[in-house]
Protein backbone atom coordinates (compact mmCIF):
# COMPACT_ATOMS: atom_id res chain seq x y z
CA UNK A 1 0.00 0.00 0.00
CA UNK A 2 1.32 3.42 -0.89
CA UNK A 3 1.35 6.48 1.64
CA UNK A 4 1.90 10.07 2.02
CA UNK A 5 2.09 12.43 5.13
CA UNK A 6 -1.28 13.28 6.61
CA UNK A 7 -2.58 17.06 6.38
CA UNK A 8 -2.68 19.33 9.03
CA UNK A 9 -6.35 18.26 9.51
CA UNK A 10 -5.35 14.23 9.86
CA UNK A 11 -2.97 14.79 11.94
CA UNK A 12 -4.49 16.21 14.70
CA UNK A 13 -7.41 13.61 14.12
CA UNK A 14 -5.12 11.19 14.42
CA UNK A 15 -3.18 12.21 17.48
CA UNK A 16 -6.65 13.21 19.22
CA UNK A 17 -6.83 9.23 19.50
CA UNK A 18 -3.70 8.80 20.99
CA UNK A 19 -4.60 11.49 23.60
CA UNK A 20 -7.65 9.82 24.45
CA UNK A 21 -6.17 6.77 24.66
CA UNK A 22 -3.50 7.89 27.24
CA UNK A 23 -5.91 10.03 29.31
CA UNK A 24 -8.19 7.12 29.29
CA UNK A 25 -5.83 5.20 30.55
CA UNK A 26 -5.28 7.75 33.53
CA UNK A 27 -9.14 8.37 33.89
CA UNK A 28 -9.66 4.25 33.91
CA UNK A 29 -12.69 5.41 31.55
CA UNK A 30 -13.53 2.44 30.08
CA UNK A 31 -16.28 4.15 27.74
CA UNK A 32 -13.93 6.29 25.95
CA UNK A 33 -11.62 3.97 25.62
CA UNK A 34 -13.33 1.39 24.16
CA UNK A 35 -14.81 4.73 21.88
CA UNK A 36 -11.62 4.70 20.03
CA UNK A 37 -10.99 1.33 18.55
CA UNK A 38 -13.10 0.17 15.48
CA UNK A 39 -15.34 -2.94 16.96
CA UNK A 40 -12.99 -5.32 15.46
CA UNK A 41 -10.09 -3.83 16.63
CA UNK A 42 -6.94 -5.52 18.37
CA UNK A 43 -4.44 -4.80 20.89
CA UNK A 44 -1.12 -6.36 20.50
CA UNK A 45 1.42 -5.80 23.81
CA UNK A 46 5.18 -6.65 23.33
CA UNK A 47 6.94 -6.79 26.63
CA UNK A 48 11.16 -6.17 26.52
CA UNK A 49 11.75 -9.65 28.11
CA UNK A 50 9.85 -10.92 24.62
CA UNK A 51 9.08 -9.18 21.66
CA UNK A 52 8.62 -11.72 19.20
CA UNK A 53 4.99 -12.71 21.54
CA UNK A 54 3.17 -9.97 22.27
CA UNK A 55 -0.28 -10.98 24.67
CA UNK A 56 -3.22 -9.94 22.39
CA UNK A 57 -6.68 -8.04 23.20
CA UNK A 58 -9.45 -8.17 20.24
CA UNK A 59 -12.65 -6.51 20.43
CA UNK A 60 -14.29 -4.54 22.57
CA UNK A 61 -14.94 -6.72 25.31
CA UNK A 62 -11.27 -7.42 25.75
CA UNK A 63 -9.85 -4.05 25.11
CA UNK A 64 -11.82 -2.93 27.95
CA UNK A 65 -10.49 -5.18 30.29
CA UNK A 66 -7.26 -2.49 30.25
CA UNK A 67 -7.99 0.67 31.84
CA UNK A 68 -9.47 -1.62 34.84
CA UNK A 69 -6.10 -3.59 34.51
CA UNK A 70 -4.09 -0.31 35.76
CA UNK A 71 -6.29 0.02 38.79
CA UNK A 72 -3.62 -2.37 40.33
CA UNK A 73 -1.39 0.84 40.46
CA UNK A 74 -1.91 3.99 42.49
CA UNK A 75 -2.03 6.19 40.04
CA UNK A 76 -0.77 6.15 36.15
CA UNK A 77 0.62 8.80 33.87
CA UNK A 78 1.13 8.49 30.42
CA UNK A 79 3.06 11.40 28.83
CA UNK A 80 3.02 11.60 24.94
CA UNK A 81 5.81 12.57 22.55
CA UNK A 82 6.43 12.70 18.70
CA UNK A 83 3.96 11.08 16.35
CA UNK A 84 4.32 10.27 12.62
CA UNK A 85 1.25 9.64 10.78
CA UNK A 86 0.64 8.57 6.70
CA UNK A 87 -2.25 7.88 5.18
CA UNK A 88 -3.39 5.89 2.15
CA UNK A 89 -3.66 7.17 -1.05
CA UNK A 90 -7.97 7.13 -0.53
CA UNK A 91 -7.13 8.50 2.57
CA UNK A 92 -9.21 5.88 4.20
CA UNK A 93 -6.90 3.88 6.27
CA UNK A 94 -3.36 5.28 8.02
CA UNK A 95 -0.64 4.46 9.89
CA UNK A 96 0.96 5.56 12.96
CA UNK A 97 3.67 5.81 15.62
CA UNK A 98 3.28 7.03 18.84
CA UNK A 99 6.17 7.47 21.64
CA UNK A 100 5.15 7.39 25.19
CA UNK A 101 6.78 7.76 28.80
CA UNK A 102 4.35 5.96 30.90
CA UNK A 103 4.34 6.28 34.50
CA UNK A 104 2.94 3.62 36.75
CA UNK A 105 2.90 4.30 40.70
CA UNK A 106 2.93 1.75 42.87
CA UNK A 107 2.78 1.45 46.65
CA UNK A 108 3.92 -1.11 48.39
CA UNK A 109 3.01 -2.51 52.06
CA UNK A 110 5.65 -1.20 54.20
CA UNK A 111 5.14 2.20 53.00
CA UNK A 112 7.89 2.07 50.12
CA UNK A 113 6.75 4.11 46.73
CA UNK A 114 8.14 3.27 43.19
CA UNK A 115 7.69 4.17 39.89
CA UNK A 116 7.51 1.73 37.26
CA UNK A 117 8.61 3.81 34.03
CA UNK A 118 7.52 2.09 30.84
CA UNK A 119 9.11 3.60 27.30
CA UNK A 120 6.17 3.04 24.70
CA UNK A 121 6.63 3.07 21.17
CA UNK A 122 2.61 2.66 19.88
CA UNK A 123 2.72 1.52 16.15
CA UNK A 124 -1.07 1.67 15.26
CA UNK A 125 -3.25 1.01 11.92
CA UNK A 126 -6.23 3.38 11.65
CA UNK A 127 -9.36 3.09 9.45
CA UNK A 128 -11.75 6.29 8.68
CA UNK A 129 -15.73 5.73 8.77
CA UNK A 130 -17.63 8.24 7.68
CA UNK A 131 -19.67 9.44 9.95
CA UNK A 132 -18.02 7.88 12.73
CA UNK A 133 -14.46 9.47 11.96
CA UNK A 134 -10.89 7.93 12.77
CA UNK A 135 -10.54 4.40 14.95
CA UNK A 136 -7.53 2.17 16.20
CA UNK A 137 -8.15 -1.27 14.36
CA UNK A 138 -4.46 -2.30 15.54
CA UNK A 139 -2.23 -0.90 18.05
CA UNK A 140 1.30 -2.83 19.03
CA UNK A 141 2.15 -1.63 22.38
CA UNK A 142 6.24 -2.09 21.74
CA UNK A 143 7.32 -1.76 25.25
CA UNK A 144 11.32 -0.93 24.33
CA UNK A 145 12.27 -0.56 27.91
CA UNK A 146 11.22 -0.57 31.92
CA UNK A 147 13.09 1.54 34.41
CA UNK A 148 11.61 1.21 38.30
CA UNK A 149 12.55 4.11 40.43
CA UNK A 150 12.30 3.93 44.11
CA UNK A 151 10.53 7.60 45.40
CA UNK A 152 11.50 9.60 48.01
CA UNK A 153 9.59 9.57 51.50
Amino acid sequence: MKTKPVSPVGFLALNALAQTYARAADERDVEAFIAIFAPDAELRIYPPEDPTHPRIRRGAVALAAIPDALAKYEKTFHLLGQATYAWSDDEQTATGEVYCEAHHLTAYPDGTRADRVMFIRYIDAYRHDSPIGWKITTREVRIDWIDTRILGA
